[in-house]
């Protein structure tokens, strides 16, 4: 069995793996988000202008 020592530079690897991926992934559902809210404002506005001249 390999020491604790031995497995931190994979330990290590992995994680720095893991916080690109989960910032690539909350970038990705930020901008999905963001893009969801722009399309919801455009259609208030819209129906807002209709109803408010």
């Amino acid at each position: 069995m390999k020491k604790m020592a031995d497995l931190l530079p994979q330990i290590e690897q992995m994680n720095r793996e893991f916080q690109e991926l989960s910032s690539d992934l909350i970038g990705h559902i930020e901008q999905e988000h963001l893009a969801y809210i722009e399309k919801q404002s455009v259609g208030i506005r819209g129906a807002l202008a209709k109803i408010m001249p």
